[in-house]
């Protein structure tokens, strides 16, 4: 029996929207899925909003950023929610899971080549212990992870994942060094050792 996969739950941010995208599309009036157009029409809400802030968020600024984390947060809950309801409403029936947009669990993801991140700034952002870590984008990462370490202490947060290349961290303990490290993991199981920690003096 065909089921949906939910390995876009890992897609980069920028795929993830124009996923979302094709899905509003394929389900927008699909005769397989017209029980549940009201939550088809909350996912296209929710991805106009997210491509929204990730167009405010382009030039930086923590609120912005934090602002376009969220929206994509919740535009990704209700691809779960919608990824659920096609299993349901399909009863295992591929032709209806294609239909919707969806990508099948029974589909050979071939694992992809991944390297360790490079570029890592550790920036702060002097309020309240918070701090701005970004890399640069890897190919064939679909997510990363990221640890960070108060000096002093031990590495914590390994298995924090994000998709996103700029992340808001903390708050940290002001007048403290913070240490930060990241991985990149791809499809297959694929993971990469850590980068090289960088680190900052928080304020």
């Amino acid at each position: 029996m065909a089921q949906v996969s939910f390995d876009f739950k890992y897609f980069p941010q920028a795929k993830k929207g124009g996923f979302a995208n094709n899905i509003v599309i394929n389900m927008t009036g699909n005769e397989h899925f017209m029980t549940i157009q009201n939550e088809v029409v909350l996912l296209k809400t929710l991805f106009e909003a997210f491509s929204e802030a990730a167009a405010a968020a382009v030039n930086g600024g923590s609120d912005r950023i934090l602002t376009k984390n969220n929206r994509l947060e919740a535009m990704t809950n209700q691809l779960v929610v919608l990824g659920r309801y096609v299993d349901i409403l399909s009863k295992g029936e591929e032709r209806i899971i294609m239909s919707s947009g969806f990508p099948m669990r029974s589909q050979v993801i071939t694992p992809s080549t991944v390297t360790t991140p490079t570029g890592l700034v550790v920036e702060n952002l002097t309020q309240d212990g918070i701090i701005v870590a970004g890399w640069d984008d890897m190919a064939g990462a679909v997510n990363y992870a990221i640890e960070t370490m108060v000096e002093g202490e031990t590495w914590k947060n390994g298995q924090y994942r994000t998709t996103c290349k700029k992340n808001i961290l903390g708050p940290f303990p002001q007048g403290k060094k913070v240490f930060v490290k990241v991985k990149a993991n791809g499809t297959g199981a694929k993971t990469t050792g850590w980068c090289e920690p960088q680190s900052v003096y928080v304020s």
